[in-house]
């Protein structure tokens, strides 16, 4: 849950500061990660909720990247691929790390329960705890 209801995103190139801006209807941004190309990510509010969505900010657009069935989600990091790392809630209530790319959200399929993926580059990610 944002603390600052007004709060927006922002990318600081130079002497500049650009204001990223919020979903539709939305009021809320916070930036998390940043790729050498300059697509930002993090979790922004959607219109009617205080619940966050993951976001994919790129050419002056915010696109909202879902959740897996839940009301939440973050992005976390961004790689130069384009592939998004994050967290996001379920429809149980739980919540589970994803890999964003070509618009599919993933977990991973193995036997370690990852709690969420924090940043990753072209082979391998970061995660903040496993169990």
């Amino acid at each position: 849950m944002p603390r600052n209801l007004n709060q927006h995103a922002f990318l600081y190139s130079g002497a500049n500061m650009l204001d990223l801006g919020v979903l539709p209807g939305g009021a809320y941004s916070s930036a998390w990660g940043i790729n050498a190309g300059g697509v930002v990510v993090g979790a922004a509010t959607p219109a009617g909720t205080s619940a966050t969505h993951a976001f994919l900010y790129s050419s002056g657009t915010m696109t909202d990247l879902g959740t897996l069935g839940g009301a939440m989600s973050t992005a976390m990091g961004i790689n130069d691929s384009g592939q998004v790392t994050g967290d996001a809630q379920t429809v149980s209530g739980s919540f589970h790390p994803f890999v964003y790319a070509g618009g599919l959200n993933a977990r991973p399929r193995n036997s370690w329960r990852f709690e969420r993926f924090w940043d990753g580059n072209q082979r391998q990610w970061a995660d903040s705890g496993i169990r």
